[in-house]
C-alpha cells in the first residue's frame, strides 16, 4: 500500500503525437468519469481509487490507467506509562517513564521529548526516561510523535512531583517508665508507639523489630501500640517507615 499525507493534490496529463489531445476524463473512487479541468486536492482520509484516460482530437480514446493509494490525516498518539514507583503525580527517582505511541494507518515514525524547559527536544529511543539525575520537587516531560507521512502530534506534557524525601519515624514510651543516665527503664506492660510522618507520597507501611528478629515479616508490619515481652535486660527496637514510592 502507497500511503501520502495532507496536502495531496493529483495532476493529469497526456500526450499524443499526430492529432494532439482533446479531454482527460478522471474518476474518483467509482464515481463516473468526468472531464479533467485543474489539480484536485485530495481531503478525505482513507483508500483512494482514481481512474484517468484521455482522448485525442479525432475521438481515439487511450487505455484506463489505475492508481490506489491511502490518504493519512491522523496524527499519531503518545501516551506515558511509569515502571517502578509512582503515585497520583508522582514519582520517585527509580521510576522510568515510558512513552508509547500508535498510528492508526502509516505507524508512527518517531517520538521526541524534552525535560522541564530544555530548550532541544531529544528523540526517544525506546528506552525509558531516567528521572535520577533530577532534583526533588515539580517536574514536566512533553512529548510527541511523528508519523510516516509527517503528520505531527500536538504537544503534550506529563506534570509531576519527584519525591526523594524518606518519611521521618518515631517512637516513643507512652506507659510506665523510669529513665536514668540516658537509659530507659521499662516493664513488660509498658507501650511503645511508633509514629511517620511523609512530606508528599504518604505512607505505606511501618515495621519494627525487636532485638532484630523477624524484621522482614508482616507480622512485624506496626498497626499498633506494643509491649516488650520475654527475658528482662537490655532490648532494642528496630524501626523503620516506607512512603507509598518506595522512600
Amino acid at each position: 500500500t502507497v500511503f501520502y499525507g495532507p496536502g495531496l493534490t493529483f495532476s493529469a496529463s497526456a500526450t499524443d503525437r499526430v492529432s494532439g489531445v482533446d479531454t482527460i476524463y478522471i474518476s474518483m473512487n467509482g464515481a463516473p468519469f468526468q472531464p479533467y479541468g485543474q489539480d484536485i486536492l485530495i481531503d478525505k482520509e482513507g483508500a483512494c481509487h482514481v481512474r484517468v484516460y484521455a482522448v485525442d482530437r479525432v475521438g481515439y480514446a487511450g487505455d484506463v490507467q489505475s492508481l490506489r493509494f491511502t490518504l493519512d490525516l491522523s496524527p499519531p498518539e503518545t501516551s506515558t506509562r511509569s515502571r517502578g514507583p509512582a503515585g497520583a503525580s508522582m514519582t520517585a527517582s527509580g521510576t522510568l517513564i515510558e512513552l508509547a505511541a500508535t498510528d492508526n494507518l502509516t505507524g508512527p515514525r518517531q517520538t521526541y521529548y524534552r525535560l522541564d524547559d530544555q530548550n532541544e527536544f531529544s528523540t526517544y529511543k525506546n528506552s525509558p526516561i531516567s528521572l535520577k539525575r533530577l532534583e526533588e520537587g515539580e517536574h514536566s516531560i512533553s512529548y510527541y510523535s511523528v508519523d510516516h507521512v509527517g503528520n505531527r502530534e500536538e504537544q503534550k506534557r506529563f506534570d509531576f512531583y519527584l519525591d526523594k524525601t524518606p518519611p521521618r519515624v518515631e517512637a516513643a514510651i507512652t506507659g510506665d517508665h523510669f529513665n536514668k543516665d540516658g537509659k530507659d527503664y521499662i516493664s513488660a506492660r509498658t507501650p511503645i508507639r511508633i509514629t511517620a510522618e511523609d512530606n508528599k507520597g504518604g505512607i505505606k507501611h511501618i515495621r519494627y523489630s525487636i532485638d532484630g528478629e523477624n524484621d522482614a515479616t508482616d507480622e512485624n508490619v506496626y498497626t499498633e501500640p506494643f509491649s516488650i515481652k520475654g527475658k528482662p535486660g537490655n532490648r532494642t527496637v528496630y524501626y523503620e517507615a516506607v512512603d507509598n514510592l518506595d522512600n
